[in-house]
């Protein structure tokens, strides 16, 4: 006995869903140890949802692509992925920026210190 789905399952699909649920239950541990917050954990579990849709209904993102004026929904995801990746190297650039900053004022401000009680 077999069960007919309603989409073709191929390897390449069974290892994207492997991957998004590895990764949703690293997002689950973190929002439970407090380590993300409410908004962080439901922004990364829409994203991730979506990406199961995108796998098993790929007709889908075409609502997308029509949206933004691409031809395919695989260019619009494609695209749209591209440019978040930007923005969060972005991010993470001007954090690491902020951290040196901070950093440094915080060694001046301990040779200082140190310098004083000599």
């Amino acid at each position: 006995m077999s069960v007919e789905l309603p989409f073709p399952l191929t390897p390449f699909k069974v290892i994207l869903s492997i991957f998004v649920i590895f990764t949703w239950t690293r997002v689950l541990k973190r929002y439970h140890e407090r380590t993300f917050t409410i908004g962080e954990f439901l922004v990364w579990t829409l994203l991730w949802g979506g990406g199961v849709v995108a796998i098993y209904i790929p007709g889908k993102t075409d609502f997308i692509a029509r949206l933004l004026g691409v031809g395919r929904g695989a260019d619009a995801i494609f695209t749209l992925s591209i440019l978040t990746l930007f923005y969060i190297i972005y991010r993470l650039y001007a954090q690491i920026y902020a951290l040196r900053r901070d950093v440094t004022k915080l060694v001046q401000r301990l040779a200082r210190e140190r310098t004083e009680r000599m």
